[in-house]
């Protein structure tokens, strides 16, 4: 079990990525870096983490050491209760970007013509044996 927001946890999740079959067919069009980010009013709770995928696979990922300084094509933004509930299934992702739980910059339009690998993506993060290092 790894720890959420540590390289460890997303070292398994390139691994899931990239052992994943459905990822690879749906996202075979798709590239782009991503830096999915947790804001908290607690510093200890903020974090990036940058990825990079390219037709069906991550060719690396890293923690990001300052998350204000993060970039990326994309960036999914949430507070840290959010990701929670999001990786344990309790928030839906086209839902809450509508709502505002989920904010994304980039360009949303190519993101959603690719919402399958996005899909796909966030199932590879649900399979990664999570420990959650903050109550929320």
């Amino acid at each position: 079990m790894a720890v959420f927001l540590t390289q460890e946890w997303l070292d398994l999740f390139r691994e899931e990525v990239n052992r994943s079959p459905g990822y690879a067919a749906a996202a075979r069009t798709w590239e782009g870096s991503f830096v999915f980010v947790s804001v908290d009013e607690d510093p200890a709770r903020e974090a990036a983490l940058f990825v990079d995928l390219w037709h069906g696979k991550c060719r690396s990922a890293h923690v990001v050491p300052n998350p204000k300084l993060a970039k990326g094509d994309y960036m999914y933004k949430l507070r840290y209760r959010d990701w929670v509930m999001l990786l344990q299934g309790k928030l839906h992702p086209v839902k809450d970007i509508l709502t505002g739980k989920i904010r994304i910059e980039g360009n949303v339009t190519q993101l959603l013509s690719h919402r399958r690998a996005a899909e796909e993506l966030l199932a590879a993060a649900r399979r990664v044996p999570t420990e959650f290092p903050y109550p929320i």
